[in-house]
């Protein structure tokens, strides 16, 4: 998600003393789940003491703000978060719209890396590298801890290419797995390391079918990629073979690709699929 902050050198609080934007940026790195963090491009209003944060609702992107910011507020007490939340489905069109009009209703925007070439083609972010050479211990870290190409996808061009950094992931994505000991024990099962293995659990779990039990939500519209990307990643695939000249060829129609569709079809019968020419 894209962290969109109206532009400003430094905001005051209330007892007077400036507070440097790239260390509003740092505490506020602490409490996103997911995405790039933008600084907007100049609005027209001054940088108030109080941010406004819209990020989509639930335990992956509010919750973790919330939990950060009492820590927050200590580091940074004249400074007030106000965190506004939508579901997850609202807020990709609406942050487009918002950032399209040039909004100034909200200070803070989490968003999908998905949007970033649109929002600097909107001239809707400023680069982040003269924020990160104010600190170059903090930025000296961060650079090391991610990897180049991810952060090429918040890039206006590949860092190869002298392209310029508008935002920073603020976490990995990871994908884990998680489990009750008990049930499991109960059932006589291990935890799966095959999909092969996670088919066999599901049914034992459910009892062949008789029981409902839900352990990943597949039917979720625009995020349905998600849990396919994880499978065919599972497999030693991905989108596309590579993305460069010469590349760009669809990873699906791969044997990696049909192994995760048929592991998708075999966790989901009702899913409908559509051949695409």
């Amino acid at each position: 998600m894209t962290r969109n902050i109206p532009h400003s050198g430094h905001r005051k609080g209330g007892g007077g003393s400036p507070v440097p934007r790239r260390s509003i940026l740092k505490g506020l790195g602490l409490a996103v789940g997911s995405g790039a963090l933008g600084l907007a491009a100049p609005a027209v209003r001054a940088a108030p003491a109080s941010i406004v944060s819209w990020a989509s609702a639930g335990q992956r992107w509010e919750f973790p703000q919330r939990g950060v910011y009492p820590l927050f507020q200590k580091k940074f007490p004249d400074i007030k978060v106000q965190i506004v939340a939508e579901p997850i489905a609202d807020m990709l069109p609406k942050t487009a719209v918002a950032m399209a009009s040039k909004s100034d209703r909200y200070d803070v925007i989490h968003e999908d890396y998905n949007f970033v070439p649109q929002f600097i083609a909107q001239r809707a972010l400023e680069p982040l590298e003269p924020y990160l050479d104010k600190d170059p211990a903090y930025k000296k870290d961060i650079l090391a801890d991610i990897p180049e190409n991810v952060l090429d996808l918040y890039r206006d061009k590949p860092a190869a290419q002298g392209g310029k950094l508008y935002g920073l992931p603020p976490d990995s994505n990871c994908q884990l797995q998680f489990f009750r000991v008990d049930v499991f024990d109960k059932a006589g099962i291990k935890p799966a390391v095959t999909w092969d293995e996670a088919i066999e659990n599901s049914k034992v779990l459910s009892d062949g079918g008789k029981k409902k039990v839900v352990g990943a939500p597949l039917k979720r519209g625009f995020w349905a990629a998600h849990v396919f990307i994880t499978m065919l990643r599972s497999y030693g695939g991905d989108w596309f073979d590579k993305m460069e000249a010469g590349g760009w060829k669809v990873g699906i129609e791969s044997d990696e690709g049909r192994k995760a569709m048929d592991t998708l079809m075999r966790l989901e019968p009702g899913l409908a699929v559509r051949t695409i020419e």
